[in-house]
């Protein structure tokens, strides 16, 4: 199984492009999860969108799994993110699985 192209009986999941930074960035209007994505949420939506994106692109590059895009397939509209997110702790490479979804 490829994990960068998958699918559910509802939903496709791609690797995210910058084409998704205008939709992503609504994820981050009065919703309080955002602070959960461990960004500066004073940055305007747009840059931190660009900036979450970005650091999925490098994960991608770099091999390390990082977050996919969550297309509907009945809209084709992008409905939240998912996936296996790589961190450092205590000097060791370890995973989570994150996901986030657009409210509304």
């Amino acid at each position: 199984m490829d994990y960068y192209s998958q699918e559910t009986e509802r939903l496709t999941l791609r690797k995210l492009t910058e084409g998704d930074i205008e939709t992503w960035a609504e994820f981050f209007v009065d919703n309080a999860n955002a602070r959960f994505i461990g960004l500066d949420l004073n940055l305007p939506n747009h840059e931190l969108a660009k900036t979450w994106i970005d650091k999925q692109l490098k994960w991608y590059a770099d091999n390390q799994f990082g977050q996919l895009a969550a297309i509907e397939k009945s809209t084709g509209n992008l409905v939240g993110l998912g996936g296996i997110l790589t961190r450092e702790l205590n000097d060791k490479a370890e995973f989570e699985i994150g996901y986030a979804q657009l409210l509304g």
